[in-house]
């Protein structure tokens, strides 16, 4: 085989290693020792390969492109591929024996470890490789071989240089350029690859990473419970969450596109004081409350812009948020506020007011006193001690209303309260307003507070009075006893069947509907306009019902009227009629009495009226002086009446400090109202006695008598 032509076989050779290397993506082997260790290999068996088809020059002696292919190993994949295909190889060329055996193993060494030298300086100093390096370490190479050649003996040195040198410093620098190439373009396009498959990699994760933040999106904007929309500057929406389709009741397909204003409130146009509108011409964010009657609710319906990146509006989010709840809860409190603020007021109310009908009382009893039993004047006082009596109730039951007074249960017969209230109500309802009653004075006694009992039917027939148009109809009350069995009150929660008293309130008013009955119990819930109840009179009174372990019963039709029954327990006992006792006289005495009280009326009418029973009364409307002269003589008084509120010392702190001075000394408290002293924290300061104004004359002298006595 002459030069050329075994230059030729030899490049084809070399070239295969390149298509198997590709082909077989070796260079895809993640493990680089694995792949290290097959591409050492495969550089060996084509070295071999390239050894078997040599250019003979004499018996022995032969060339072949082996070291061109070493070279380039060494250059371009490293030292580990480059030992296994030098040994690979060096093996074989030993193995082939030869003039020139130990000759073709040291350039087989000394060529490979020339790629590797070059390899090392190129990386160092970032050296690029384009074909003139190539070129020029092909050259090299070359010359390497060549300088090995000296090494074979001196009779065959000169004709083997003379007949190889030639060909190889003209034709193997260029081949192992060419090759050189082709393994650098393998080796930019598996970069070039590598980075490609790279960036799909992170096409593919920046992808499904957008769609995850995407989904996560749209789970966060549909978790969201208010509506929220997308909307064009038309106000045509473009979006909207799961909360939006639910509240509309459609699907987003048939809401995108649609104006809101048509969805949200059947308008054709914008709504009034629209904050998206507002957000529209001033491209800042707008709020404001809105009632939609669509939905009959109250939203907080919010809008901002957004913008591109000149600053010119392009859409509109919408939020609209359920806040009927919570104006509910504020206007409950800021009814509650109204309570607290009528029950503080009512404390004030009942002071001063309790004092005037002291002043009443007292001045009627000491005219009583004046006129002869059988004067016609005495039933006309008589009036007034009972109006007065009535209107201490009244403040009693005012306060309890408010919480500032508590109540007592006691065995009472309901029947002459409510004749009680009806005179009140007669004096109140319109002459229009008939009035029918049916009252069974035997229908036996139940355990409730008398203050309770006559709030449950002033407000029944306030209520039928409102219901009943231009102020005209029949109001109709009775009483009477009712046995219910066990399926007559199934339907009532915690009740036992048995004897009931049972009020019933009808009236021939313009009725209710299911819905309202269900509801007319809540508190705050009413049906009145606008400054003609609070809503609290039916609730107020169903909590009292239920305190006394009854029930509310309700027959209502529009238009029909409607009969409100209230069962109270009866109580297992006869009904019997009460013969009215003989009244005992009151009773007398001559002890010394000092009386303290803040308002000079009451003082007098109690000092003229004692004096008559025969005491000794002292008087002064300054606490300060009171304790003075208990101080300066503490023995000179036998009891001392006070009154709680008073300016300077109050009734409490005057009674401390007289016990300090005299610890037996008898003490009785009168009060209009008060918040500081309860009639139990009284008694446990030493005060014997705790009465609440107005004190009748009667009931003054009873606990001045009993109290001294225990004394």
């Amino acid at each position: 085989m002459d030069s050329f032509s075994g230059l030729l076989n030899n490049s084809a050779l070399m070239l295969i290693l390149c298509v198997i290397y590709d082909t077989f993506n070796v260079h895809a082997i993640s493990k680089k020792y694995l792949r290290e260790g097959i591409t050492g290999l495969i550089v060996g068996l084509i070295a071999i390969a390239v050894m078997l088809s040599p250019w003979i020059i004499q018996p022995g002696v032969f060339f072949d492109t082996r070291w061109v292919l070493l070279s380039l190993c060494g250059l371009f994949f490293g030292f580990t591929p480059t030992i296994i295909a030098i040994l690979m190889a060096g093996s074989f060329r030993l193995h082939q024996g030869g003039a020139g055996g130990i000759v073709g193993t040291v350039v087989i060494v000394s060529t490979a470890c020339t790629g590797l030298g070059w390899r090392y300086w190129q990386k160092k100093y970032d050296k690029s490789l384009g074909w003139k390096q190539l070129y020029a370490f092909g050259l090299l190479v070359q010359l390497v071989m060549l300088s090995c050649m000296l090494l074979m003996p001196q009779e065959m040195r000169i004709p083997i240089i003379k007949a190889v040198a030639p060909p190889i410093l003209l034709i193997y620098p260029i081949l192992t350029m060419i090759l050189g190439l082709i393994l650098k373009r393998q080796e930019q396009r598996r970069a070039t690859d590598k980075a490609l498959i790279k960036e799909v990699n992170e096409r593919k994760a920046a992808e499904l990473m957008a769609r995850k933040s995407k989904d996560e999106w749209e789970n966060t904007f549909n978790s969201i419970t208010d509506v929220v929309s997308l909307q064009d500057t038309n106000f045509r929406i473009v979006k909207i969450n799961k909360a939006g389709c639910d509240a509309l009741g459609r699907d987003d397909n048939d809401i995108i596109g649609r104006h809101c204003y048509k969805l949200f409130d059947d308008l054709d146009e914008p709504c009034h004081m629209c904050p998206l509108a507002e957000t529209t011409n001033t491209l800042e964010p707008q709020a404001r409350e809105m009632f939609l009657k669509k939905f009959g609710k109250t939203f907080l319906v919010s809008a901002a812009p957004v913008l591109d990146e000149n600053g010119a509006l392009t859409h509109l989010t919408h939020v609209a948020k359920d806040i009927t709840d919570k104006k509910k809860l504020e206007e409950d409190l800021f009814q509650a506020q109204k309570m607290e603020s009528v029950g503080t007021l009512a404390g004030g109310i009942a002071h001063d007011f309790n004092n005037i009908l002291s002043i009443i009382m007292g001045y009627a009893e000491l005219a009583k006193v004046h006129i002869p039993v059988d004067n016609k004047a005495q039933i006309d006082i008589d009036q007034i001690l009972k109006s007065s009596q009535r209107a201490a109730d009244l403040v009693r039951q005012i306060l309890t209303f408010s919480r500032k007074s508590n109540h007592y249960l006691e065995s009472l017969s309901p029947h002459l309260i409510i004749k009680e209230a009806l005179k009140m109500l007669r004096a109140s309802l319109p002459a229009t307003i008939h009035i029918q009653e049916n009252i069974d004075e035997n229908c036996g006694n139940i355990m409730a507070d008398p203050t309770n009992i006559h709030q449950i039917v002033i407000n029944l027939c306030t209520n039928a009075l409102h219901s009943m148009e231009n102020e005209q109809g029949t109001l109709g009350i009775c009483l009477f006893r009712k046995t219910l069995k066990k399926n007559q009150i199934a339907e009532e929660v915690g009740e036992s069947p048995g004897l009931f008293v049972v009020l019933e309130i009808k009236d021939t008013g313009h009725g209710m509907a299911p819905q309202t009955i269900a509801n007319i119990f809540d508190p705050y819930f009413t049906t009145k306009g606008l400054g003609k109840g609070t809503g609290l009179g039916l609730s107020v009174i169903h909590g009292i019902i239920k305190d006394y372990h009854g029930f509310i019963r309700v027959d209502s039709n529009p238009g029909n009227g409607s009969i409100f029954q209230v069962y109270f327990p009866a109580l297992m006992e006869e009904t019997k009629k009460k013969e009215t006792p003989d009244i005992p006289p009151l009773p007398t005495g001559t002890e010394r009495i000092l009386i303290v009280d803040d308002e000079p009326s009451i003082v007098e009418v109690n000092k003229k009226n004692l004096e008559k029973l025969g005491y000794n009364v002292t008087i002064t409307t300054e606490s300060s002086w009171a304790l003075e002269k208990i101080r300066s003589a503490p023995d000179q008084f036998d009891l001392v009446i006070s009154d709680q509120t008073m300016p300077g010392l109050t009734g409490v702190e005057l009674s401390l400090e007289i016990l300090k001075t005299r610890p037996d000394m008898p003490i009785i408290i009168c009060t209009g109202y008060s918040s500081v002293i309860s009639e139990e924290n009284s008694l446990t300061i030493g005060i014997r006695k705790y009465l609440k104004k107005p004190v009748s004359t009667n009931r003054l002298a009873r606990s001045i008598r009993q109290v001294i006595d225990e004394n």
